[in-house]
Order: structure tokens, then sequence, then C-alpha cells
């Protein structure tokens, strides 16, 4: 189903896992599994991809940061960051991710 979506024309596609419950681990792992593969594997073209990770202050972000972006970041155009209430938070993730 995602696959035949990339082929859409849509300016942008991101993938949202703050829409997964966290208290679930293995919802989480495979979640962040399914969208390492869409992003590895779907020509997406010149469009936008963008991943949505888990709320900043959330258990589940840094594990978001570390498996996706760490495996895929070079795929992602865009994260869309929920639950930031000041600049310097963004900086913080900026300086992870570096």
């Amino acid at each position: 189903m995602m696959q035949a979506a990339a082929g859409l024309p849509a300016d942008l596609f991101f993938y949202d896992l703050s829409a997964v419950p966290e208290d679930d681990s293995r919802y989480a792992t495979l979640a962040r599994l399914y969208v390492i593969d869409a992003l590895q594997n779907f020509d997406f073209g010149d469009r936008i991809r963008g991943v949505r990770p888990h709320a900043f202050r959330s258990d589940a972000f840094e594990n978001d940061l570390i498996e996706v972006v760490g495996t895929v970041g070079d795929r992602i155009d865009l994260l869309v960051l929920g639950g930031i209430e000041a600049a310097d938070e963004v900086r913080d993730i900026q300086q992870v991710l570096r």
C-alpha cells in the first residue's frame, strides 16, 4: 500500500511515528523498521521525505532518532518535531544529530 502511495503526485511524504502508541515497544519497533524499509526501498523521486518522531519529552523520542535517523538520515529531508517548547530544545536535537 505505501509503495503505491510513493507513486502518487504529492510534494511531500512523511511517516508519523508519533501515531504509534509509545507504551507498546513492539509496535514502536515495528513502525521504525517499516519507516526504515520504506525510505530505503521506495522511489520518492525528488519529493520531500519526512519523519515525525514521538514527542520530544516522550520515552520513545530518543529511540526514534537513533534507529531511524541513524539508519536512513541521508534519505530524510524533514523532521517534524512535536512537543517543542523552546528554541534551545531544537538546538539540543541538532547537536545530537550532528
